[in-house]
């Protein structure tokens, strides 16, 4: 049996970098598996990370880590769920979402030999806002939605092509709770998640999800980011 501690964070770029080498130091006295959101200006700051090895597929902007004596990788790739798209001003973020590159890293315990998949993910913003009046910010509500369930239906396929027993988990900031509607291809690919602490602001946003393996709530960080980091234990 394996217990592996898993932090996620979505860390803006506009944290100062002396900050954001604190607060990524002090996640991974904590962690055994860091993934982060919003990533770009961060890199050296992971590299920085003693004893600690990182993987950055297509997207600068998402990263997986993890302690290098404790864990090897075996596998890695990335799954696009979609490219750039112009989805309009309504909403946060850009007018054009950045296409979604999804990493993913098979680490397997160098005392066990035990394997667990790791998927980091961001989904689209203002997704759980209610329909709007106007068409223009219809449109992009609208669109913003349907990127949305592309990315949810390509976590899930990627889950189904899995071994049921293989263990798996999708970590990162979703931007909705976990009972949102459009989250349901998750459940019916037999992922499960947790509750835990509101990440922002009253809200439970930042999220894992898991097959194969028990995941339970560890605690949630207070950092400079307007999101708290999160930390869940997975046993194998």
């Amino acid at each position: 049996m394996t217990h592996l501690r898993l932090t996620t964070h979505n860390l803006p770029g506009r944290v100062g970098s002396q900050r954001a080498a604190e607060t990524i130091a002090g996640l991974a006295t904590r962690s055994d598996i860091l993934t982060l959101n919003e990533a770009r200006a961060h890199h050296e700051h992971l590299d920085g990370l003693l004893g600690w090895a990182t993987f950055v597929g297509e997207d600068p902007a998402l990263t997986i880590s993890w302690r290098d004596a404790l864990l090897r990788m075996v596998d890695s790739g990335v799954h696009r769920a979609y490219d750039d798209t112009y989805v309009g001003p309504w909403g946060a973020g850009p007018s054009t979402l950045h296409a979604a590159w999804d990493p993913v890293v098979t680490l397997e315990s160098r005392q066990t030999g035990e394997r667990v998949a790791v998927m980091a993910v961001h989904l689209a913003p203002s997704v759980t806002r209610r329909r709007p009046i106007l068409a223009t910010s219809r449109a992009s509500w609208e669109k913003r939605r349907a990127l949305y369930r592309a990315e949810v239906a390509m976590i899930a396929s990627v889950a189904e092509s899995m071994h049921p027993t293989h263990p798996f988990v999708v970590v990162g900031d979703f931007n909705a709770p976990p009972t949102f509607a459009l989250l349901a291809p998750l459940r019916r690919a037999h992922l499960r998640t947790v509750k835990t602490d509101p990440t922002h602001g009253r809200r439970q946003i930042d999220l894992a999800w898991a097959r194969g393996c028990d995941l339970s709530f560890m605690s949630t960080t207070r950092t400079p980011s307007d999101h708290r980091a999160v930390s869940w234990r997975i046993t194998l």
